[in-house]
């Protein structure tokens, strides 16, 4: 027995448990020990696991089938249950008539962060809510933003020593919170979500506003929605990986089809697209549950960061209760998006909603700019439908994208079996080639290039 363990955990040597950990994921197995080690392992990989032969056992074999407790203090809440969450069926989707899903256009934050005619983009550029890329989410020139949530403020000079690459920044913080129990970061993380929230969504606002008569986004979907009214079998699939909804509005707008609920990303049938968030929009959350909500806290943010609240009592206390906030069909999902073999639920993304009014009733649906977290925040029927357009597609349109999630990427390597040609929209094609090549033999595709969104759409959809 791992001398480490605290006594309560010793009885799910025997029986299976649901492991809760601090930042949310859930585990489900016996618990297994080697070399003073403990491990969860779940039913269908144990014996698998226990008919290695003792000598042949090391520890990468067991992590490829069983999740380690590096920190008994990690799991937040343990259950008994033999089922874990609802089990609720998703909404009933289904492609009418003999549609064709040939083209699929990927945005990035290069594409919202340059989403203007030429004339204009210095005047945008210099703009205080500009689109940013990466490297400016925690610009001086939101430092009036910032200055309201601590947990921005004390990140930024850990931030600077990593020479403000936001990616490798939180991809060493995340490592560090899968590690041991750290509630200082995790509770950084949380604020820094609601920070981001709160800039995407006066980013938008201002965008639309101010720049809507050079605004390429609204250029891009004018050209589709004609495109479309001579093509009446196509459909056009939009992946946006940014928080902003400016791509949105113009959508809606031009296909007269309002986003009031997250059923009508989804609205293909009759609008003639699908319009999927794989890291979240400022406008969806999860809402609080009622009880937490009537304790009448006036700021929610800093509630919770100065009380250190984490991830966990956050989607199993204060957003419902672990059957409302776990989807038991959820189980796998992230297998799909990686190589890894070591299954768990995550918070039910079906509960997502689109915000309309305070946002303080929600807590924000996005997901923080790790380089490489294998999962997707939007509705599994989402993540569903989204599978059928990859696996449809001929035409695959990235537009300020850099290639790096590694999510899609392995969705694109698992399913892009009609996959024909590539249109790479980047001043820096190479680095997109380079990530896209470690999921999909690029050899195997006409690929085409343009140096700005501007310039493909002089030559595109005319």
């Amino acid at each position: 027995m791992n001398p480490n363990m605290p006594y309560e955990f010793s009885q799910y040597y025997n029986k299976n448990g649901h492991f809760i950990t601090d930042h949310g994921d859930v585990y489900f197995g016996c618990i297994w020990d080697f070399d003073e080690r403990s491990f969860i392992v779940q039913p269908s990989r144990r014996k698998e696991l226990f008919s290695i032969n003792h000598k042949d056992i090391t520890i990468e074999k067991i992590l490829s089938m069983a999740w380690e407790i590096t920190d008994f203090s990690k799991i937040k809440y343990c259950s008994d249950a033999t089922q874990l969450g609802n089990t609720d069926p998703d909404p009933n989707i289904q492609r009418e008539g003999s549609h064709k899903w040939k083209k699929m256009f990927v945005f990035g934050a290069g594409a919202s962060a340059f989403s203007v005619l030429k004339d204009d983009m210095t005047a945008f550029r210099n703009s205080l809510y500009c689109p940013p890329i990466a490297n400016e989410l925690f610009g001086s020139k939101f430092q009036h933003l910032i200055k309201k949530y601590k947990g921005v403020e004390l990140s930024l000079a850990s931030l600077r020593s990593f020479g403000n690459d936001v990616e490798a920044f939180f991809e060493e913080e995340w490592k560090d919170v899968l590690s041991a129990h750290n509630p200082a970061i995790t509770s950084r993380h949380i604020n820094i979500t609601y920070y981001l929230r709160e800039l995407f969504t006066n980013i938008s606002s201002s965008t639309i506003d101010n720049f809507y008569d050079s605004s390429l986004y609204c250029l891009l979907v004018d050209k589709i929605q004609k495109y479309l009214s001579k093509n009446i079998d196509d459909r056009i699939a939009f992946v946006s990986f940014n928080y902003d909804t400016i791509l949105d509005h113009y959508l809606s707008q031009f296909f007269n089809a309002p986003f009031n609920a997250m059923e009508d990303y989804m609205r293909f049938n009759d609008k003639r697209f699908a319009l999927f968030k794989p890291h979240g929009s400022c406008n969806w959350g999860w809402r609080f549950s009622d009880n937490f909500l009537n304790q009448n806290i006036t700021d929610i943010p800093k509630h919770l960061y100065e009380n250190q609240i984490s991830f966990a009592d956050i989607y199993f206390k204060h957003l419902g209760t672990p059957y409302e906030m776990i989807y038991h069909s959820s189980w796998g999902y992230e297998l799909a998006l990686s190589d890894h073999t070591i299954g768990k639920f995550t918070i039910n993304k079906n509960k997502i909603e689109v915000v309309h009014d305070s946002h303080e009733n929600t807590f924000p649906s996005l997901l923080i700019p790790y380089k490489d977290k294998d999962e997707m925040v939007m509705p599994y029927y989402h993540y569903n439908l989204l599978q059928w357009y990859i696996n449809d597609m001929e035409e695959l349109y990235l537009i300020g994208w850099k290639g790096n999630e590694a999510s899609f990427n392995n969705l694109l390597k698992k399913h892009s079996h009609s996959l024909k040609r590539i249109i790479i929209v980047n001043p820096n094609p190479t680095e997109v080639e380079l990530y896209l090549s470690m999921h999909i033999n690029l050899k195997k595709y006409e690929i085409e290039y343009f140096h700005d969104f501007e310039t493909f759409l002089q030559t595109n959809f005319s």
